[in-house]
């Protein structure tokens, strides 16, 4: 069980706001990011599952990003409320080849690029894995203030191939219990299997 470091809880929703607003190529591991269209979509086109009881009655909000190049895709998601309820975010991101916009390697470096983890020092538990429909997925519990956490990711390439050009999509995000919840690993396995991808029209990769 990571172990919880104590801070004054800012307002949950101002940090939301704040990672929805910055640009979703930005948040990559790329100093210049290729150049593109980023907007908000609704909530019924986007690919993004999520269905965890307790976000039943959150908000989502959703923008998609395509490179103008059209060869670089992203879907980023956060569920949300207004009080201290559960919350959640995550971010698809796939490229016609090559690695994607977004390509951790492990979950704890997504940490920094969600609102409600920055600038907060997150404690992190040990690296598990397990499987969800979409195949198996990395883990870690994690801890920011009275919240505790689950971040994940898992990649795939659909073609199967094991060169640098492959064609990768990244699937990352977290969810983040009520503050003072217990949340065992069993509820964050439940989490993740509560992940999935629809069959929405989406823009097509070249």
């Amino acid at each position: 069980m990571p172990k919880f470091i104590k801070y004054k809880f800012v307002n949950g929703l101002l940090l939301l706001g704040l990672s929805l607003l910055s640009p979703i190529g930005c948040q990559g591991d790329y100093g210049n990011p290729p150049s593109g269209k980023t907007v908000w979509i609704k909530p019924n086109e986007t690919r993004l599952i999520f269905t965890m009881p307790e976000l039943k009655q959150s908000q989502i909000r959703v923008r998609r990003y395509t490179s103008d190049n059209g060869k670089h895709i992203e879907e980023l998601g956060e569920w949300y409320r207004f009080d201290k309820s559960s919350i959640a975010g995550l971010l698809l991101s796939q490229s016609a080849e090559g690695p994607p916009l977004n390509d951790p390697q492990d979950p704890m470096d997504i940490a920094g690029r969600w609102a409600v983890f920055r600038d907060q020092k997150p404690s992190f538990g040990i690296l598990k894995k397990s499987n969800n429909i979409l195949g198996p997925v990395i883990w870690r519990r994690t801890g920011i203030g009275t919240r505790t956490c689950v971040v994940f990711l898992q990649r795939w390439s659909l073609e199967r191939r094991s060169t640098s050009s492959a064609p990768i999509t990244s699937l990352s995000g977290y969810y983040c219990n009520k503050p003072g919840k217990v949340f065992s690993p069993s509820l964050a396995k439940k989490a993740l299997k509560s992940i999935g991808l629809g069959q929405k029209t989406q823009p097509t990769l070249p």
